[in-house]
């Protein structure tokens, strides 16, 4: 059912009338992702997570400050950066071996360190220079303040410090990997001490520096964020800027939300990307139910949706998902593929893996269908405009401009959950027989989270337009 212009969700209304807070503390809890030292390229917790809830904590900070909104973008690419590290971990362990792996590490490792710097030391340094940006418009003891008269502020301190801890993390990562210079051919007579026989110790010595001073960042942000919350006169003047000039603005709103949705939605289909090590996937797909639920929470802030189906076809993706991981670890734990034909025991092990992992490609294709009616929702909602008054032939031209964008973003999502169940398909029944299946499948599934990424895009075009010209 199409909304008429002057028609809106119950919800967006609501929201409207209710008195929104300016949280600091969420941004300090994402740094929880970012204080621990990374080995190489593998990162034992992961900062993607890390980076959306900062760039969700922005959000309305960033609607009162460029700057700030400048930063919230930086985060948001970096989502982008880490995600792709499991792309290069796929290319380290499963392309390259011996000394080529060697090298592969170095290269990676460097090359990340300097754009995660890069990206990083930009992100944190406008955040800051936001706050501070704000700290001269609203009266404040917490931006601006200092313990000394004449000296540095709370803000320029902790500034100071999180790029040293950016460097020192990007230094350390990449120090151990350099000895992998220091192989060079045996020369028969001579004794020479290579430092990559030590590059497990230099890596551990690493790791606790790193993670030392990443731990004195933590409390620090922690303490700088705890003391801006405790300013009563700075939050308030916040809060009522606000919620006097940007709730009853409902383009920003609706941005915002499909903005997270958007984003909630790319995660949970990075985290259905298949990317295996023996058999298993090593990207848990069932967290991607998570970001699901968390996307359709968003959404229903704007549009009427039929959360409860919804969420609970997220728990059923979520519980077969964990169940194919139990199954499929186990089978490979006791047998291999090429013992399935050899004994009853072992094809019907392999038969049951199979048949849990189809039912997994089914709930990922009633979750795509629900990601299809979340979109035909929003376009119904918030996209086209009518010229002149709102009469018949009006109404009948918005009607045509929905449908077209409905139909559009039908073929783009449809399309590639077809491509990626197919290659999932293709996956349970041919590695058994061709070894690459498990590439096609890791294809597949990247393009069922470009073609996501896709349909949000020409939704949110569409939606621009609409306030543009509103």
């Amino acid at each position: 059912m199409t909304l008429s212009k002057t028609e809106k969700p119950k919800s967006v209304l609501e929201k409207s009338k209710k008195i929104e807070k300016i949280a600091f503390m969420p941004i300090a809890v994402a740094c929880i992702f970012f204080f621990n030292a990374f080995i190489n390229i593998i990162d034992i917790i992961p900062d993607f997570i890390g980076y959306i809830i900062i760039s969700s904590a922005l959000a309305k900070l960033a609607a009162l400050n460029s700057t700030i909104e400048e930063s919230s973008k930086m985060f948001r690419y970096m989502i982008c950066v880490d995600l792709s590290k499991y792309v290069a971990l796929m290319w380290i362990f499963g392309v390259t071996f011996g000394d080529e792996q060697s090298n592969a590490t170095l290269l990676l490792t460097f090359v990340y360190a300097l754009i995660e710097s890069a990206i990083l030391i930009s992100a944190f340094s406008k955040l800051f220079l936001g706050l501070t940006e704000l700290g001269y418009v609203h009266n404040n003891t917490a931006v601006l303040g200092s313990k000394t008269k004449g000296g540095r502020s709370y803000t320029e301190k902790i500034n100071s410090f999180t790029i040293f801890f950016i460097v020192a993390r990007a230094l350390l990562c990449v120090l151990p990997e350099l000895s992998v210079l220091t192989i060079t051919e045996y020369t028969e007579g001579s004794f020479v001490m290579y430092l990559y026989e030590y590059i497990g110790t230099m890596r551990v010595l690493a790791f606790l520096i790193a993670t030392i001073f990443g731990f004195v960042w933590l409390v620090k942000m922690f303490g700088y964020f705890t003391r801006i919350k405790e300013d009563r006169a700075f939050c308030g003047a916040l809060v009522e800027r606000y919620n006097t000039e940007i709730v009853q603005n409902e383009s920003i709103f609706v941005k915002r939300q499909t903005s997270i949705a958007a984003l909630m939605l790319t995660v949970a289909a990075a985290f259905m990307i298949d990317f295996r090590l023996g058999g298993v996937s090593i990207i848990p797909d069932a967290l991607g139910a998570v970001f699901f639920v968390v996307a359709i929470v968003s959404v229903g802030k704007l549009v009427r949706l039929r959360q409860n189906l919804m969420i609970s076809l997220a728990a059923l993706f979520a519980f077969v998902n964990v169940a194919r991981g139990v199954v499929e670890y186990k089978f490979f734990d006791e047998y291999y593929y090429g013992a399935v034909y050899r004994s009853p025991e072992v094809y019907s092990a392999y038969l049951t893996m199979c048949i849990v992992s189809v039912v997994t490609v089914i709930a990922q294709l009633l979750l795509c269908a629900c990601v299809i009616m979340v979109l035909w929702k929003i376009i119904d909602s918030y996209t086209g405009f009518s010229m002149g008054e709102d009469t018949e032939r009006s109404r009948e031209r918005l009607d045509e401009l929905h449908k077209e964008l409905r139909n559009r973003i039908l073929l783009i999502v449809a399309a590639g959950a077809v491509i990626s169940a197919a290659t999932e398909l293709f996956f349970i029944f041919g590695a058994i027989k061709y070894g690459f299946a498990d590439e096609i499948a890791f294809v597949g599934s990247a393009i069922l989270m470009i073609t996501i990424i896709k349909a949000f895009s020409d939704v949110r075009e569409e939606i621009d337009a609409k306030y543009m010209l509103e």
